[in-house]
């Protein structure tokens, strides 16, 4: 067993300005007629996917569409054995551009409904803060070893194991809007969006031999 080990940790932290937007459309349609369902989800999702890819600041992360049998609402299938087809297109876009994304959300207010809006920190300005954290995780790690050895009456100490721990991930901001309780003048707005800022933490763990 190694003589004189202490584990110990250290932690560094820095507030960061939200710089990302990614907002989820959903485009959807029942009715008896699979068929007439699925064609307006079509045209739908067209007029909305045109629409993203004429805004250049923003780009297109996933799209998806499902479709399943149901009772209609309201409507005991057990009593009646009716159902309709529900159709759903799905549309996940990004952008650092804060107002081109939320200008698209009005324009588009009357093809697709508005899931949730999240900012977050971009992965890129992750990276770029990444270097400093580690350097200031790595000074606060050696002045901690520093203070323990002093303590505890050893003149020198060595270091056993280091580690970098990732960044931890960030809450995101979330924005989201009822489109279905809001009338024609208040979708046409575009969306206010308050990105705010998140607290990115990078930690060390490792262990010092004292000497």
């Amino acid at each position: 067993m190694d003589q004189n080990v202490v584990n110990l940790s250290a932690t560094a932290d820095q507030l960061v300005a939200r710089d990302l937007m990614e907002v989820d459309f959903v485009v959807s349609a029942h009715d008896p007629d699979r068929q007439k369902a699925a064609a307006e989800v079509t045209e739908k999702a067209n007029k909305l996917a045109q629409a993203i890819r004429e805004v250049k600041e923003v780009q297109l992360q996933t799209s998806t569409r499902e479709g399943f049998w149901q009772a209609l609402p309201g409507v005991s299938f057990s009593i009646s054995g009716k159902q309709a087809w529900y159709d759903t297109a799905r549309f996940t876009v990004s952008s650092k551009d804060f107002d081109a994304l939320s200008k698209l959300t009005a324009d588009v207010s009357q093809i697709a409904a508005v899931e949730s809006i999240q900012c977050r920190v971009s992965r890129s300005r992750l990276a770029e803060i990444e270097d400093q954290l580690v350097k200031s995780a790595l000074d606060r790690f050696k002045a901690k070893a520093d203070m323990i050895a002093k303590h505890l009456g050893f003149s020198s100490y060595s270091i056993g194991t280091i580690s970098v721990v990732d960044m931890n991930g960030e809450t995101p901001v979330t924005n989201c809007r009822n489109f279905s309780n809001m009338k024609s003048a208040e979708l046409a707005a575009p969306e206010t969006v308050e990105p705010g800022t998140a607290r990115v933490q990078l930690s060390v763990t490792g262990s010092i031999q004292m000497k």
